[in-house]
C-alpha cells in the first residue's frame, strides 16, 4: 500500500508571501517563492514553534495561553488573505487576525476583559526564522541559523528586530510592532530555555522581562514583548513582519517602517464569523510530556555501586562512568547543557566500509531512535532526525506514550540516561514504578531492538510513534508499506533516488507482542488521517515491548535469532578492544584517575571515529553520507595506521585513487562511496590533491608494501560522473597527480597556489580571482611533507624518481623560507601581485589579524622550519595562540561587519561565534599536539591531550562549561552573545572570564587523529618498515606509566621510566636490546626495534628515558 504524506494546508496570500495554514490553525510554513521564512515546519499534532502568547499577571503568578493553533483555545477560519482566531482564557476574550499582504504580514490581537476588576496582561510574539531554501534548512537548521544576522533597533514604539541571511542571497526579515514593545530576544534558547526539555514550558513566559540581548546562536527565534497593560475594557496589540528578497547593505536603522504603517491603514477587519470557524481537537496531547523523577543517592548507588570519573556541580552528582566504558548521565546534567546528550549506534565490524551498515541516533529526551538508516545516511533514512536541540519538535524519530491515570503522556527526559558502546538506556522513575527503555544495535546484522520493561510488572497501554522518511527528508515522497501479523514492512516509493539505486531496500518493524497500527488519526478526536508520516503502534495491557528494526539493503529476510543484550554488548566491547589493540594505561600515583580517563576516552573516540568513517554523519551534522578526501586520509587512516590495520588503509587508498579526475589529476573535495558514486564535488581546495599522496607515502613507509603501486585502478570522469574505461597502475596515478601539483605552482616558484581554499573553510577569499595568485603557508608545508615522505618511501622502488622528488622538496623549502617567512614570522597567506602582499601577518594592516596557527603547526610537523626557528616560533605560539582551553587558529577574530564580505567568505559572514569562526577548532589543536611532540615539548603535548578530553574537562580547562563527556566535540566556543562582543572581549578567553562550551559532536576526523597523537606521538608506538618504533614524548610527571598494547598481534606491556625526555635504553623481556636511532630534525629521535625480538605471547618492555 502507498501512504501519501501530502499535508493539506490553506494558502493565505496576496500574491507574494504565502502562509500555509493547517487544519489546526497553526502555521505550517511561511514562504516566498523558493525561500522558507520560518525555520521549523508546523504540524497538526504539535503545532508550530511560532505563536502569540497572552500572559495574565495575577496574585504574583503568571498564567499564559497560546493564541493560535492546536495548543490554544482558539477557533479559526481562513478568508481570502486573512485568518481569524477567537477564544477565551481565564475570562479574557481575545480575537486574533493574521493579515497577509504582498511582502508584509500583521498579527492584530484584541483582548477584552470580562472580569469585574482590571487585569494586568501582556502579549509575547514568537517567530522562528529560517530565510533559506527549504532544502538547506532541512539539511541543517543550526548551520542556517549561524549565518542569520540579527540587528535590533529602537524607536518610540520599542524594539524592531531585523534579520539578514548572510549566505548566498541576502534575504531580509524585519519584525516589529505598531504598538508599544518593551522586550525582545533573538534566539530560541533565550525564549524556551534549557529547562524546557524537562518542563515543556517556555521559560521566558515566567519572567517579567525578555532578555533584551541579541544572542547569535543556532535557533533563530525572534520574540517581542508588548508593554504590560492594566486592562479594564479592551486593548489592541499589533505585530508585523516584512520580507524582502534581498538587502545587500547592512541595516543601520529600521527600514520600511513608514511603508508598514501605511500598509496597515489599508487593512480591513470583519466581525468574527462563528459559523465559519472550526477547532481541531486532539484526543491525545503530544505536548503532555512526562519527565522521570530524580533519583536520590541511595537509588543511584543501588543501580551503580562502583563509579569513576565522577562529575559534580557543587554537591549534585551529574555524570560518571561504570563497567565496560559505560557513561551514565543524570537528569541534573541535562539541565546544564545546550547540546542535548545523544548517542549514535552503529553495526559492528565496520572496518571495511559496505553499504549494509545500519545506524541509529538517539537522544536523552525520549528520542529512542531517529535517523535510522542502512547504507547511505542521506538517501536511505527510515526515521526522521530531530529538528531542534530543545525538543520543541516532538513527533520526530521514535517516541513512546504511556497511559497513566487514564491519560497518555509522552516520555521526555529520564531519571537516568545510560550509554554503552552499542546501546542506550533510559530509566524513568515514577511514583510507583520504574520504566526502563533500552535501544541496542546488533553486532553482526543490520538489526536493532527496542525493549520496554516495567520493573514491577505493571501493565500499561503504550503508543509507539515512528516518524517516517523513506528517502532524504520527511514529506518529500510517499512510501510503501505492508502489514504481516506482528510485522510491518516499509519501502521507498519507486520515484525516489534510493529506489533507483537499491530497488530492494526494505525496513521492517517486528514485534514479539500484538499491536494495532494507526497513522496520525489516532491522535485526533475526529479520527481523520491528516497524512503526517507517522506510524503509531498501539500496545495494550502489557508490561513489556520488544520491537526490532531491520534495515535490509537487498530486501533479503534475516534469520530470526534471540537478541542477547549482554552477548551483543560483549561482542561490541571485544570489537572495539580489537580495533584499539587492547589499549590500556595505568599509573600508581596521584595521576591515576587522570590517566584512567584515557581508557574510557579511547573506546568512545574509536566509536566516534568509526561512525565518521563507516556511516558519515553526526549528532548536530546529521547529513553526510560521503567521504571528504581530506578527512578520510586523516582521521580513519591515522587510526588504522596506529593500530596496524594496514589492509583497511590499503582499501581506503584504492578507493580514494579511483576518484582521481582523469581531466586534471585532481580529486573531489568529497565523494559518495556506495552506488551513489556519481555524486561528488566537482572541485576542491588547493590542499585536497596532497592528502592521498601523503597517506600513500605514510603507508609505504610503515609497510614497504610496494605491491599497492601495481594495483590497476580506473579514474573518475568529472564531467560524466562515471569511472573511466582507462585503468592504470596506482604508480601511474600518482605520477599524474604529482604533475598536477607541480602545474599548480605559482609561476617562477615551487609554491602551490591556494586554489579553492585550504583546511580552514572560513578563509576562502571573497574575491575568487585572487585564488590563482595566493599561496597558503600551511598548504606549502603540507606539500613539502608529502613529497618528503614519498621520496623516502620510493628509494627502493624507483630511486631516480625519488631523487627528482628530493630535489623538488629542496626547492619548496627554499621558496617557503624566501617568500612565506617575513621578518622571522610565517605568513598565513601571501598574494603575488605587483608586490608580494602578506596576509594574516604582522604586516597585514587590512584584516586586523597578524598570526595564523596552521603554518606554525604544519611547519613543525613537516620539518620545513630550520632548527634555529623552533624556539622563537614556539614562543610565538605560546604568546599568540594559547588559551586555557587550547590553541586558537588566529591571534584574534576576523572583523565582522554585519556579514559583508571584504576579504574572506564564511569568516566574515557567520554571525555566530562558533565552530571555526570561534577559532578553537579541536582538529587544529590536535595537530598542535603533534607539533609539540615533533619538537620534544612533552609537557605541552600531554597537557594538550587533557584540554580536549571531555571527561572531567573542568579539571584542566577551568572555564569549561559542562558538555557531554563521552563524545568528541569539534570546537571549543567562547560563550559570547555575538561577533562584536567576541572581538571586543576576546582577551577574556585567555583569563577565563568568558566560559567555553563544546561545539558540534562526533562527525569529524578529529577522534581518529587524537588517538593517533596519543598512541603514536605521545606514547610513541609506531610502525616503520614493519618494525616497532618506540619514540615516547612524555613529561617526567608520568614516570611509572604502564601501557598495554599490541603490535602486529603481539602483546606488549610497556613500562616508562622517565628521567629525561628521550629514549636512552630499552629492555625487552629482561634483556637490553640494541636499536637504531631514528632521525628527527629537532630532537633526538626514537628507537627502531627489530620486530623479530618480540614474542608471540607476551613482551615486557622497559623504556628508560
Amino acid at each position: 500500500m502507498k501512504y501519501l504524506n501530502t499535508i493539506k494546508t490553506y494558502p493565505v496570500t496576496k500574491g507574494g508571501i504565502v502562509f500555509q495554514i493547517l487544519d489546526s490553525g497553526d502555521v505550517r510554513n511561511i514562504t516566498k517563492d523558493n525561500v522558507q521564512i520560518n525555520l521549523l515546519t508546523g504540524t497538526n499534532l504539535e503545532g508550530s514553534a511560532s505563536n502569540l502568547y497572552l500572559r495574565l499577571f495575577e496574585d504574583d503568578k503568571i498564567y499564559y495561553t497560546r493564541l493560535i493553533g492546536i495548543n490554544s483555545p482558539s477557533r479559526f477560519y481562513v478568508e481570502d488573505n486573512q485568518v481569524y482566531y477567537k477564544g477565551e482564557f481565564r475570562n479574557l476574550q481575545y480575537t486574533v487576525v493574521l493579515t497577509v499582504l504582498e511582502n508584509i504580514w500583521f498579527w492584530t490581537i484584541e483582548v477584552v476583559n470580562h472580569h469585574k476588576n482590571n487585569q494586568t496582561i501582556d502579549i509575547i510574539y514568537g517567530q522562528d526564522v529560517g530565510l533559506a531554501h527549504p532544502g538547506s534548512i532541512l539539511s541543517n537548521e543550526a548551520y542556517v541559523c549561524q549565518y542569520l544576522d540579527h540587528r535590533v533597533f529602537t524607536n518610540e514604539l520599542g524594539y524592531t528586530v531585523c534579520t539578514r541571511q548572510n549566505q548566498g542571497v541576502p534575504h531580509y526579515l524585519q519584525q516589529g510592532s505598531l504598538t508599544k514593545t518593551v522586550g525582545y530576544a533573538t534566539d530560541g534558547f533565550q525564549f524556551f530555555g534549557l529547562d524546557y526539555k524537562l518542563t515543556n514550558e517556555p521559560q521566558a513566559l515566567f519572567s517579567d522581562q525578555l532578555e533584551n540581548r541579541n544572542y547569535q546562536y543556532e535557533f533563530a527565534y525572534t520574540s517581542l514583548q508588548s508593554e504590560r497593560i492594566n486592562l479594564s475594557d479592551k486593548a489592541t496589540f499589533i505585530f508585523y513582519g516584512l520580507y524582502e528578497d534581498s538587502i545587500y547593505e547592512v541595516s543601520e536603522d529600521i527600514r520600511y517602517f513608514d511603508k508598514v504603517v501605511n500598509a496597515y491603514k489599508g487593512v480591513v477587519f470583519k466581525p468574527f464569523d462563528e459559523e465559519k470557524s472550526t477547532q481541531l481537537q486532539l484526543s491525545i496531547n503530544i505536548n503532555n510530556v512526562l519527565t522521570g523523577l530524580p533519583l536520590d543517592n541511595d537509588e543511584i548507588n543501588k543501580l551503580y555501586s562502583e563509579k569513576r570519573h565522577i562529575e559534580k556541580d557543587q554537591n549534585y552528582l551529574l555524570s560518571f562512568f561504570v563497567g565496560n566504558y559505560i557513561h551514565v548521565v543524570l537528569q541534573s546534567k541535562e539541565r546544564l547543557v545546550e547540546r542535548p546528550h545523544g548517542h549514535m549506534l552503529l553495526n559492528g565490524d565496520s572496518l571495511f566500509v559496505r553499504d549494509n551498515i545500519l545506524s541509529s541516533t538517539n537522544y536523552i529526551f525520549g528520542v529512542f531512535n531517529c535517523h535510522v538508516v542502512v547504507g547511505n545516511t542521506n538517501f536511505h533514512k527510515f526515521l526522521s532526525n530531530i529538528r531542534n536541540p530543545l525538543n520543541v519538535k516532538k513527533i520526530t524519530g521514535q517516541r513512546l506514550f504511556v497511559k497513566i491515570n487514564d491519560e497518555y503522556k509522552l516520555l521526555g527526559v529520564p531519571s537516568v540516561y545510560e550509554l554503552g558502546l552499542n546501546y542506550a538506556k533510559w530509566v524513568y522513575k515514577f511514583d510507583d514504578d520504574i520504566l526502563t527503555i533500552t535501544s541496542m544495535i546488533a553486532y553482526d546484522r543490520p538489526e536493532q531492538i527496542l525493549l520496554v520493561e516495567s520493573e514491577k510488572g505493571k501493565k500499561y497501554q503504550f503508543l509507539l510513534t515512528n516518524h517516517l522518511v523513506l528517502g532524504s527528508s520527511e514529506y518529500e515522497t510517499p512510501f510503501l508499506y505492508e502489514v504481516h501479523n506482528k510485522e510491518m514492512r516499509f519501502y521507498p516509493d519507486l520515484c525516489t533516488l534510493s529506489a533507483s539505486k537499491y530497488p530492494n531496500l526494505t525496513y521492517k518493524l517486528i514485534s514479539t507482542h500484538d499491536f494495532t497500527y494507526h497513522f496520525d488519526e489516532r491522535f485526533f478526536t475526529d479520527q481523520v488521517n491528516r497524512h503526517e508520516p507517522l506510524v503509531v503502534l498501539e500496545f495494550n495491557d502489557t508490561d513489556k515491548i520488544e520491537l526490532r528494526i531491520q534495515g535490509l539493503i537487498d530486501g533479503k529476510d534475516l534469520e530470526v535469532k534471540p537478541f542477547d543484550l549482554q552477548g551483543e554488548e560483549e561482542k561490541f566491547r571485544k570489537f572495539i578492544d580489537e580495533v584499539l589493540n587492547h589499549f590500556h594505561l595505568e599509573i600508581n600515583n596521584e595521576r591515576k584517575e587522570e590517566i584512567d580517563t584515557f581508557n574510557d576516552l579511547a573506546r568512545w573516540y574509536c566509536h566516534n571515529a568509526l561512525i565518521h568513517y563507516a556511516s558519515p554523519h553526526g549528532l548536530e551534522q546529521y547529513n553526510g553520507a560521503a567521504w571528504g578526501t581530506r578527512d578520510v586520509c586523516q582521521g580513519p587512516a591515522e587510526l588504522f595506521m596506529v593500530t596496524q590495520k594496514f589492509a583497511v588503509i590499503r582499501d581506503i587508498i584504492c578507493k580514494v585513487y579511483q576518484r582521481e579526475f582523469i581531466q586534471n589529476g585532481d580529486f573531489p573535495q568529497w565523494f559518495m562511496f556506495d552506488k551513489y558514486y556519481s555524486i561528488f564535488a566537482h572541485d576542491s581546495h588547493g590542499d585536497i590533491i596532497v592528502w592521498p599522496l601523503r597517506l600513500l607515502a605514510m603507508y609505504l613507509l610503515a609497510t614497504k608494501d610496494y605491491t599497492i603501486l601495481d594495483e590497476v585502478l580506473p579514474y573518475l570522469d568529472r564531467d560524466k560522473g562515471e569511472f573511466t574505461e582507462l585503468q592504470e597502475t596506482l604508480y601511474d596515478h600518482i605520477r599524474r597527480q604529482i604533475k598536477a601539483i607541480i602545474d599548480s605552482f605559482i609561476p617562477g616558484t615551487s609554491l602551490s597556489c591556494y586554489g579553492g581554499g585550504d583546511w580552514d573553510d572560513t578563509l576562502q577569499p571573497a574575491n575568487k580571482a585572487l585564488t590563482k595568485q595566493m599561496v597558503s603557508g600551511w598548504t606549502v608545508a603540507l606539500t613539502y611533507e608529502a613529497f618528503m615522505y614519498l621520496q623516502e618511501a620510493l628509494k627502493e622502488y624507483d630511486a631516480a624518481y625519488a631523487q627528482e622528488l628530493k630535489e623538488l622538496t629542496d626547492k619548496i623549502r627554499f621558496d617557503f623560507n624566501k617568500y612565506l617567512i617575513r621578518n622571522g614570522i610565517p605568513a598565513g597567506f601571501i598574494l603575488f601581485d605587483k608586490n608580494i602582499k602578506y596576509i594574516l601577518h604582522p604586516e597585514d594592516k587590512e584584516t586586523g589579524v597578524s598570526y595564523r596557527l596552521l603554518p606554525f603547526n604544519r611547519g613543525f610537523i613537516s620539518e620545513i622550519f630550520a632548527n634555529e626557528q623552533v624556539e622563537p616560533f614556539y614562543q610565538l605560539i605560546e604568546a599568540k595562540f594559547k588559551h586555557l582551553d587550547g590553541v586558537r587558529l588566529m591571534d584574534r577574530p576576523v572583523q565582522y561587519k554585519g556579514g559583508i564580505n571584504t576579504y574572506f567568505t564564511r569568516a566574515e559572514t557567520a554571525a555566530n561565534f562558533g565552530r571555526e569562526i570561534g577559532l578553537l577548532y579541536v582538529h587544529a589543536h590536535i595537530r598542535y599536539i603533534e607539533a609539540m611532540a615533533k619538537v620534544g615539548k612533552a609537557k605541552d603535548a600531554y597537557e594538550g591531550l587533557l584540554k580536549v578530553n571531555p571527561i572531567n574537562i573542568q579539571a584542566y580547562v577551568p572555564n569549561a562549561i559542562p558538555r557531554q563527556s563521552n563524545t568528541y566535540f569539534s570546537s571549543s566556543d567562547g560563550n559570547f552573545y555575538d561577533r562584536y562582543e567576541a572581538r571586543r572581549d576576546f582577551d577574556k578567553l585567555k583569563t577565563g572570564e568568558i566560559g567555553v562550551k563544546g561545539g558540534w559532536r562526533i562527525y569529524s576526523s578529529g577522534p581518529g587523529i587524537y588517538l593517533n597523537q596519543l598512541i603514536a606521538n605521545v606514547l610513541g608506538i609506531r610502525t616503520y618498515q614493519n618494525d616497532l618504533v618506540l619514540d615516547p614524548v612524555l613529561p617526567k610527571e608520568l614516570d611509572g606509566l604502564t601501557f598495554t598494547y599490541r603490535f602486529n598481534a603481539k602483546p606488549l606491556k610497556i613500562y616508562y621510566h622517565i628521567h629525561e625526555e628521550r629514549v636512552k635504553r630499552i629492555v625487552i623481556n629482561g634483556k637490553e636490546v640494541a636499536f637504531k636511532r631514528l632521525e628527527n630534525k629537532y630532537r633526538l629521535g626514537g628507537a627502531l626495534i627489530d620486530r623479530n625480538l618480540l614474542n608471540d605471547e607476551e613482551n615486557i618492555i622497559d623504556v628508560y628515558m
